[in-house]
């Protein structure tokens, strides 16, 4: 068994990108159907997490997540928050570690939301928000005004899973940025979270049904407009039937369309 455990880890640490991708699925799918393989690929895993090569560590990471493997968060947390390692390794890292919904990672996590370069900040952000920790309400909030859309977006996503008692923070923060957010799609990812946060807390719905309307007939921005018509049936507002029949007859052909649901989700 050891044998084999050493030979995977030399192919996931191979220089060959198919070699390293072939070996990690092979893994991945003889374990999903065999007890046997599944203990290969966990020894295989935290063998590769303390290569000091980065393809093994990397691959490893991956394959920690694919397995659920939480005895592998220490040496995640670990790789995520230092400084030395190599990029990619920091960021499977921290993919594993939102995805094992790790308890702990918030703070190695927190290391790699202020890195230099965006899509590593928005790894650590959309790991942030999977942690789904009362904890992660502030460093998700501070996220809303990175200057990576990207980063916005996921900060977007992670408030929007905020229950009570957080759901009302999470909501009046997006409130304050959403109307002067110059890339649309960061805008609807906030509207679409916002209506999730009102439709699980009645004493938001009200407030939600004024902004969606106010963006539904602003409908030349396309996925703002949209997405305030789908929210709007989403939340039973019998009260915007006006403005939404307004743009089933005027708005562009895809948010009229999401018109026509929410007309006939509120009846």
């Amino acid at each position: 068994m050891q044998d084999r455990v050493h030979q995977l880890v030399e192919a996931l640490a191979s220089t060959e990108h198919f070699v390293r991708i072939g070996a990690a699925q092979r893994l991945r799918e003889q374990a999903a159907h065999s007890p046997h393989a599944h203990t290969l690929a966990t020894l295989v895993a935290l063998a590769a997490l303390e290569d000091a090569r980065p393809n093994a560590l990397a691959q490893g990471a991956r394959l920690a997540s694919a397995l659920h493997l939480t005895s592998a968060a220490p040496r995640l947390r670990a790789l995520c928050a230092s400084k030395s390692a190599a990029v990619r390794v920091r960021k499977a890292a921290a993919a594993a570690l939102g995805h094992l919904a790790d308890p702990l990672a918030l703070e190695a996590l927190e290391v790699l939301r202020h890195h230099n370069a965006p899509m590593v900040r928005r790894v650590a952000v959309e790991a942030i928000g999977r942690l789904e920790l009362p904890a992660c309400f502030e460093p998700l909030a501070d996220a809303l005004t990175d200057p990576a859309w990207q980063v916005r977006l996921d900060a977007a996503v992670g408030l929007g899973a905020m229950c009570k008692p957080q759901a009302q923070g999470a909501f009046e923060v997006m409130l304050g940025v959403v109307e002067d957010e110059p890339h649309s799609p960061c805008a609807e990812r906030m509207l679409r979270a916002m209506t999730e946060l009102a439709c699980c807390d009645e004493g938001l719905r009200k407030q939600a049904i004024a902004l969606l309307q106010r963006h539904l007939v602003k409908w030349e921005v396309i996925p703002t407009a949209r997405a305030a018509a789908r929210g709007l049936g989403e939340l039973r507002a019998q009260e915007a039937a006006g403005v939404l029949r307004e743009a089933l007859d005027n708005a562009p052909s895809s948010v009229a369309e999401q018109a026509w649901w929410s007309l006939r989700t509120i009846k």
